[in-house]
């Protein structure tokens, strides 16, 4: 049967069309949820959101990191810009028999807590 199906398969297709990153933690929508984060999980005596910037930082540079070194294009998206018009334009390009054809990076506004520094 095996080889029957070898013969007559024209399409074989696997793939995810998106995938996003979104986190959403209950507790740290209050003020003392996110201070009893930074004093208790990341350890730091003072209560502060600059304590915690090098979290995502951290993750958008290893993002990158696996972008560059797995040759993918990292797209920033503009506001705005339609993201299918510039997914089908690179999976016209796109030769290889299979891979990441992009990897896009668009910025969403959201309400947070912050510091200023003086």
């Amino acid at each position: 049967m095996a080889e029957v199906w070898r013969d007559h398969v024209v399409l074989e297709l696997e793939g995810i069309d998106r995938m996003y990153h979104n986190v959403y933690v209950p507790v740290w929508q209050a003020v003392e949820g996110v201070l009893k984060f930074i004093r208790m999980h990341r350890g730091h005596p003072v209560s502060s959101t600059a304590m915690v910037e090098p979290i995502p930082r951290r993750f958008v540079e290893s993002i990158e990191r696996y972008a560059q070194d797995n040759r993918v294009p990292l797209i920033p998206f503009a506001n705005g810009q339609r993201k299918d018009d510039m997914a089908h334009q690179r999976c016209a390009e796109f030769t290889a028999d299979e891979g990441v054809v992009l990897m896009g990076k668009a910025q969403e506004k959201g309400t947070v807590y912050g510091t200023e520094k003086p």
